[in-house]
C-alpha cells in the first residue's frame, strides 16, 4: 500500500513518514507472531505522524493567514470577572440541635 501510494507522490514532503512505514511493516513482517518487538518503531511511527500532521496544520494556518488575514483576528486576552461569594447557610447544624440519637420521637421532624 505504502509503495503503490508512492508512485503517485513523489516527493518526501507529501508523505514524510514512509520509511518509518517500511521500517514498522517490515519489523512486523519478521516479528508476526512477536508484535511486542516493534513497539519501539511503532512509537518512532507514532511521533513522526504527529510531527506530521503539526506541520501540515501549521502551514495550512499560514497559508490561511496569507490569503485572508481579516479572517484570523488575534484577540487579546481578557481578565476573566471574580465570582461573588454567597453566603453559606449551614442546615446540618440547625437539624442536629433538633434532633437526638436518644429520642427517637425526634427523628420525624
Amino acid at each position: 500500500m505504502v509503495e503503490h501510494t508512492g508512485r503517485h507522490f513523489g516527493d518526501e514532503t507529501h508523505m514524510p513518514c514512509t520509511k518509518v512505514a517500511d521500517k514498522l511493516l517490515r519489523c512486523l513482517r519478521q516479528h508476526h507472531q512477536e508484535s511486542y518487538m516493534c513497539f519501539n518503531v511503532m512509537e518512532e511511527y507514532r511521533q513522526c505522524v504527529g510531527r506530521a500532521t503539526q506541520t501540515y496544520v501549521d502551514q495550512m494556518a499560514e497559508q490561511e493567514a496569507r490569503l485572508n488575514p481579516q479572517l484570523l483576528p488575534v484577540v487579546p486576552p481578557q481578565v476573566a470577572p471574580q465570582a461573588i461569594a454567597l453566603p453559606t447557610v449551614n442546615v446540618a447544624k440547625e437539624v442536629r440541635r433538633t434532633r437526638s440519637w436518644l429520642k427517637p420521637w425526634t427523628w420525624l421532624r
